[in-house]
């Protein structure tokens, strides 16, 4: 039993790596309250405020060689507004209950 522990202990020392996470989490309470026909309307939602997230890393593989490594999560692409660009817009009080919730204006282009 005692030499199983050890090849064990042993075998996993050699399978080790460095490994960093890394990243940013950003977030926001957002609410409105609106008065619509003789009736108040509030609405909260939390809103992503530009989160992301890595993985970094080096493994040895003998002698001085450590290759490294890096997983990222991918950036938003340009053309497409974030919640936070379309979250302030005016919206038609009317359709406030509406899931389609369409804006009067034409969304934010960056």
């Amino acid at each position: 039993m005692r030499n199983l522990m050890l090849c064990i202990l042993l075998l996993s020392a050699y399978a080790s790596a460095e490994v960093r996470f890394y990243g940013s989490l950003g977030s926001g309470i957002e609410s409105g309250r609106f008065r619509w026909n003789g009736q108040n309307t509030t609405q909260t939602a939390v809103r992503d405020l530009d989160s992301y997230v890595g993985i970094q890393g080096r493994h040895p593989i003998g002698g001085q060689n450590a290759p490294g490594w890096e997983w990222a999560q991918p950036p938003l692409p340009a053309n497409i507004p974030t919640d936070k660009q379309q979250s302030w817009q005016p919206r038609q009080p009317a359709d406030f209950a509406d899931p389609s919730n369409k804006p009067i204006l034409p969304p934010v282009s960056p």
